[in-house]
């Protein structure tokens, strides 16, 4: 999956930040409210960079901390370091300015895409297009074939083009997989939907679910250990593979698979 494919990149970052180190002089711009104060010295006020990172066409998205608390979503391109989103920026459809940014921003093309959170426990989904700002989702957002609305997001998101795909949570044990398309919010699959090619319905989701185009792939959790890889695509969900699928060149059936959440934390 694109999303795996993304984590591994170790090489290219570290070549990134040793040339910082050696002291090249990167300009520093910030494109998100035009009033936003950009860290004016990198190598000295930037202590932290949090991963997973994002590298999309020779962009590389990643989630940054500094002195005095500042944090925020920065991008690197062609030499150049510029603010996505930062402490100092206002919350779209929200009250007052970001406070806190998640650990696994996503980009695709010249558009990203990040969890935060603001005072009075704000939180939501957000995506820069051209240096502007949009909510793909937020509390105040209502669950699409749910109940109420989301109270919660899983850290991890990948984007297509202006397509978003996440894990969201809400009240009564709600969960599930959800896409962004076209300004429109719908359910891949959630705690309703029955497992292809197994029984009942899903009881979990792992938190790294990927889109290309229109396919949109997760992995899911039943009863009785049921687990497995799943797809969506042309509206019908399939199951690439699950624990009753035998193991190509090997001995028996897939037992488990692994959560992408494994190697974030």
């Amino acid at each position: 999956m694109r999303q795996i494919i993304k984590l591994g990149i170790p090489i290219l970052l570290g070549l990134f930040f040793s040339i910082l180190l050696m002291g090249n002089t990167l300009a520093l711009n910030s494109i998100d409210d035009g009033k936003s104060q950009p860290i004016s010295n990198y190598r000295k006020t930037l202590t932290d960079a949090k991963f997973c990172p994002t590298f999309d066409d020779g962009k590389i998205v990643f989630r940054g901390e500094g002195r005095n608390n500042q944090q925020g979503i920065y991008v690197y391109l062609n030499g150049y370091l510029k603010t996505i989103a930062n402490q100092n920026t206002p919350m779209p459809e929200g009250t007052g300015k970001f406070t806190d940014f998640g650990l696994c921003p996503a980009s695709n093309r010249d558009n990203v895409v990040f969890i935060a959170e603001g005072s009075g426990h704000q939180q939501g989904i957000y995506i820069s297009i051209d240096g502007f700002l949009l909510t793909v989702v937020n509390k105040k957002t209502y669950i699409p074939n749910g109940q109420g609305k989301f109270t919660g997001f899983g850290p991890c998101l990948d984007i297509d083009n202006e397509n978003v795909v996440f894990l969201g949570y809400g009240k009564q044990n709600q969960q599930g997989i959800y896409v962004y398309q076209g300004g429109l919010l719908s359910t891949i699959a959630d705690r309703t939907t029955p497992i292809p090619g197994g029984k009942g319905t899903f009881t979990d989701f792992g938190y790294c679910a990927a889109i290309d185009h229109e396919k949109v792939i997760f992995w899911g959790y039943g009863t009785n250990n049921q687990q497995g890889i799943y797809t969506f695509f042309n509206d019908s969900l399939f199951a690439i593979a699950d624990v009753s699928t035998p193991i190509p060149r090997g001995e028996g059936s897939f037992t488990s698979f692994a959560s992408m959440a494994e190697e974030i934390n």
